[in-house]
């Protein structure tokens, strides 16, 4: 299990269309970054950092997306993986986040 704050940097250096693989204590589900976001804690405003993933064999295809939030006077905590997140609804919850693990692609 990767440590948050190692967690929190491998999110910040994702790029669309990095193929990953996202381990729950649960599961194991693969799939494509589609977008990342992030939003740095200002003053009384949460921040958030969060990925959404296309998924691939294996995850039906559903569209995925991690994410955690933090203020300014707390840490980001482990982020959490959601299944089929869409407009203002979370998505139905998949658990905390174990490991995230970029794919090296077949050259």
């Amino acid at each position: 299990m990767q440590s948050i704050t190692a967690l929190i940097d491998t999110m910040h250096e994702l790029e669309d269309g990095t193929v990953v693989t996202i381990e729950t204590d649960e599961e194991t589900y693969h799939g494509v970054i589609a977008c990342t976001e992030y939003t740095a804690p200002e003053g009384d405003e949460a921040g958030h950092l969060g990925i959404k993933i296309d998924g691939k064999e294996g995850t039906a295809g559903e569209t995925l997306e991690v994410r955690t939030e933090a203020s300014a006077s707390q840490k980001f905590p482990r982020p959490e993986l959601y299944a089929d997140p869409s407009g203002d609804t979370e998505g139905d919850p998949l658990g905390p986040v174990a490991d995230i693990t970029v794919e090296v692609a077949d050259t």
